[in-house]
């Protein structure tokens, strides 16, 4: 790297350059390289494991003097390993053992933090920062980032203040309500994962950002009602109505159906939920609450983890409901005691498939399949399949996840299905949990 090497061998090379021209083509291209990989080595913010405050520090500082270095950044992303000291159970840390600009950091939190005195106020902030809290460090430049595109934290759990001050641009509070580009105006993927009940109420403020498109979550507890009392005092929430298209949760919980998110969302074109282990998924609430994407969801997929079968008998024979209205639903994957409504000491539907799916069905998966449902659910499929022309006329792929080892007395009547598939033009998938290798026609 030539900003390892001594002056004087700069100083040699330049005066081995023979012509004028020369010297004033390799300034200039110096200065190209500048320009152009600068807003390169700004793209992203990869917090992880790796950094140290001392780190973290001088890029806040760097950014606090240089805000165009801020514009430059389209991604955000912490990974689960990065945390701060301020959640240990430890005895109050020391201070940071580097120098930094104390008036710098003095200015920036009284331009983030409108809070004068209080639990919150500068002076808490103040010994944060002396201390090394990466919380706070973050917080301090992140208003800056205006032009930022992407979000991922990995344990929201760590990012109290971080979450406190979005929730102030969301919400254009102090102090930044004077400025339209503190509003993240360009903010369409974010990515939230935390074991910890204040992640359910950030989720619902990152749909009050402009632009934003893709939201995921993870081991996301949708509670309205609470609120982690242990982060700093929240702002009343506002439903707002978002123009997000994408919702994804993983081994997430929620009581009502996500019913707050999925309402404020006004063009759900996809939503997929994974209930996680120990709940049931109260699966007639999300039909409930999915009834009203109707006219633009194109693909719904949710499942839960681990046992097939409902964990208590209210919940035996819940079903989602029906989507025969739903216009444009293309793609549905759901657990089959969830859509037909089969309990498990029952054997046979409680609705026949034909009447839960819409027109525009293009894909059906159906996981979860009992022993017992087995012949019944076959026997749903072949009437599908049967009528597809005046029920599904676009089905043209069905999966069967089967919750039990190959038994051969189901052979003929999964031969005969496939070859009806086969004449039909329709892809059958019969996928074996915990058994042999799936069987596709």
């Amino acid at each position: 790297m030539l900003d390892t090497l001594p002056i004087e061998i700069i100083h040699l090379i330049a005066e081995r350059v023979p012509q004028q021209n020369d010297i004033g083509s390799l300034v200039c291209s110096c200065r190209l390289f500048y320009q152009v990989l600068l807003p390169q080595l700004y793209r992203e913010i990869h917090l992880t494991k790796n950094w140290s405050t001392k780190r973290l520090a001088s890029l806040t500082q760097a950014l606090l003097r240089n805000p165009h270095l801020a514009s430059y950044v389209h991604g955000f992303y912490a990974d689960k390993a990065w945390h701060s000291f301020r959640h240990h159970k430890t005895k109050d840390p020391p201070e940071v053992d580097f120098k930094y600009d104390v008036g710098l950091i003095y200015n920036a939190i009284r331009s983030v933090n409108p809070d004068r005195t209080g639990v919150d106020g500068w002076e808490r902030w103040e010994y944060l920062v002396r201390t090394g809290d990466k919380d706070i460090w973050v917080a301090l430049f992140f208003p800056l980032l205006r032009n930022l595109r992407k979000l991922r934290i990995e344990d929201i759990y760590y990012f109290g203040y971080l979450q406190w001050t979005i929730e102030r641009i969301a919400a254009r509070a102090k102090p930044f309500d004077r400025d339209q580009h503190f509003r993240l105006p360009y903010l369409s993927q974010a990515s939230i994962s935390g074991l910890t009940l204040s992640a359910s109420r950030f989720i619902r403020t990152l749909l009050q950002f402009p632009a934003m498109q893709r939201l995921q979550g993870a081991f996301i507890h949708d509670d309205k009602a609470c609120d982690d009392k242990a982060w700093p005092r929240r702002l009343p929430f506002r439903r707002h109505i978002s123009s997000i298209t994408e919702l994804e949760f993983t081994d997430s919980y929620s009581r009502d159906g996500m019913l707050d998110i999925i309402q404020s969302c006004r063009a759900l074109r996809s939503f997929k939920f994974e209930q996680n282990l120990g709940h049931d998924i109260h699966v007639q609430r999300f039909g409930q609450t999915l009834a009203g994407t109707a006219e633009t969801l194109e693909t719904l997929w949710i499942d839960r983890k681990g046992n097939p079968l409902p964990l208590d008998d209210i919940q035996a024979h819940a079903a989602i409901g029906t989507f025969a209205d739903f216009k444009v639903l293309r793609c549905l994957h759901v657990r089959v005691a969830d859509l037909l409504g089969i309990g498990p000491r029952t054997q046979h539907p409680q609705r026949s498939l034909v009447e839960l799916l819409p027109r525009s069905l293009e894909v059906l998966e159906l996981t979860a399949c009992m022993p017992l449902w087995f012949p019944s659910v076959i026997h749903e499929l072949r009437t599908l399949v049967l009528m597809r022309k005046e029920i599904c006329p676009a089905v043209r792929k069905i999966n069967l996840a089967v919750e039990f080892w190959w038994m051969s007395e189901a052979d003929t009547v999964v031969h005969a299905f496939m070859a009806l598939c086969r004449e039909s033009r329709v892809l059958f998938s019969l996928i074996h949990i915990g058994g042999v290798a799936g069987s596709e026609n």
